[in-house]
C-alpha cells in the first residue's frame, strides 16, 4: 500500500506479512497460475496481430466506461 509522506510529495511503502491456511495458500497460487495466464494470452494476441502488421489505434486504447 502506498500513501503521501506527511508533506504530501514523498511515497512510502508498506510491507505486511500473511498467515495463510494451507487451504489459502494453495487458492493463493491458483490465482496465481490463472493471473500468469491470462495475461500471457493477452500478450501472445497482442504480439501475433503486431506480427500480422496491426496497429490499435487511439479509440481503442481510452478507456472503456463499459469495463468498469
Amino acid at each position: 500500500m502506498w500513501h503521501a509522506g506527511e508533506n504530501g510529495n514523498m511515497l512510502t511503502g508498506r510491507r505486511f506479512r500473511l498467515a495463510l491456511t494451507e487451504g489459502q495458500a494453495s487458492l493463493r497460487v491458483e490465482f496465481g497460475n490463472i493471473c500468469r495466464a491470462v495475461w500471457n494470452t493477452g500478450l501472445d494476441q497482442r504480439c501475433q496481430y503486431r506480427r500480422r502488421g496491426g496497429w490499435m489505434r487511439a479509440v481503442f486504447r481510452r478507456p472503456q466506461n463499459w469495463l468498469r
